[in-house]
């Protein structure tokens, strides 16, 4: 297995910055591609992720949309579609949450720390916590149901 990374080269475009609410203000506009090769060859993952720098307060956003997507967009609409991108913590605590659904309380805690930590950024990491929330529900109802029917 070898992981690649590569990067596109910059693109200066005008938006709404989202962190320190400047408008129309110059951002860097950055699409990264990694990828994952199997014996140098046969591509087993392959990301794309695309990032805005803001000039003013040097915030970087991510955007679901691909690079291309946004250079048309007016500054308003590339600002809407822009969110902080989840750091390490917000990622760790999705799947610890997801690991200690089943627990009563634990869980219930661990999962509301996780959303709180990825509800704005999104991805997989918002999806984890909204299933582990799901999940510790779940287990939370069953709990409480075996120990009123066992009394």
């Amino acid at each position: 297995m070898r992981g690649e990374t590569h990067h596109a080269e910059p693109t200066l475009i005008d938006f709404d910055c989202p962190g320190c609410g400047a408008k129309g203000v110059e951002g860097r506009l950055t699409e990264q591609e990694d990828r994952l090769n199997l014996l140098y060859v046969v591509t087993v993952l392959k990301l794309i992720n695309t990032y805005v720098e803001c000039s003013e307060c040097r915030a970087v956003f991510t955007s679901k949309a691909r690079a291309a997507e946004i250079v048309g967009l007016s500054p308003s609409e590339i600002g809407a579609r822009l969110a902080p991108p989840t750091d390490f913590i917000g990622c760790a605590m999705a799947v610890l949450a997801l690991l200690t659904c089943w627990a009563p309380i634990v869980g219930l805690v661990m999962a509301l720390i996780a959303l709180l930590l990825t509800f704005r950024a999104g991805g997989w990491p918002k999806i984890v916590s909204i299933v582990s929330l799901s999940l510790t529900g779940v287990a939370h109802v069953f709990f409480l149901f075996i120990a009123v029917t066992h009394r």
